[in-house]
């Protein structure tokens, strides 16, 4: 039991050692040394600090959204409804990058967080009871996949362009 304590700490110290190093790559500090981090009105303010912690705290969250979709996976609901499972996980998977791109600000660095959860997405077709199961939902995903690329993800991006022009017209209407 100690040694799994151990082993637990030492994942999450170099978790979060790895997650600190790769925010330093993926945001370098671009700011002037000699310049004062100091705002007109006295406030401290460092951009690049805040936008590592904006990704820490999206990835923190993407990362427990990955885990609880892993233990869905390992139910047997998953197995039994793995078709209505798949397609529920795709189209929460389309809502998770919208609001990621929103949260992030940049595709840059939502690409690597939208990466992660397709690659959970894909993994958790193991968890079909059986080895049919498992290709069945392969080629249901695949099917998805390309359904969403060729048809789905030029609609979905007209209804944003609409939405954009509609609801300010709506506030200003109301």
């Amino acid at each position: 039991m100690l040694r799994t304590g151990r082993c637990g700490t030492a994942l999450l110290a170099v978790g979060l050692y790895l997650m600190r190093a790769g925010m330093v790559i993926l945001i370098p500090d671009k700011t002037d040394e000699r310049k004062v981090p100091e705002a007109y009105d006295g406030n401290t303010w460092d951009y690049f600090t805040w936008k590592r912690s904006n990704m820490v705290y999206v990835s923190t969250f993407l990362l427990f959204l990955c885990l609880s979709i892993i233990q869905f996976s390992f139910s047997d609901l998953f197995g039994e409804q793995i078709w209505v499972s798949i397609g529920c996980l795709k189209a929460l998977a389309i809502v998770v990058e919208e609001l990621l791109g929103g949260a992030m600000d940049e595709d840059l660095l939502a690409g690597p967080l939208a990466m992660v959860l397709s690659v959970i997405l894909g993994l958790v077709t193991f968890g079909a009871d059986d080895f049919l199961d498992f290709l069945n939902a392969f080629f249901i995903e695949l099917g998805i996949m390309i359904f969403e690329r060729t048809y789905f993800g030029p609609v979905v991006g007209s209804l944003q362009e609409w939405a954009a022009e509609a609801v300010p017209k709506a506030k200003e209407t109301l």
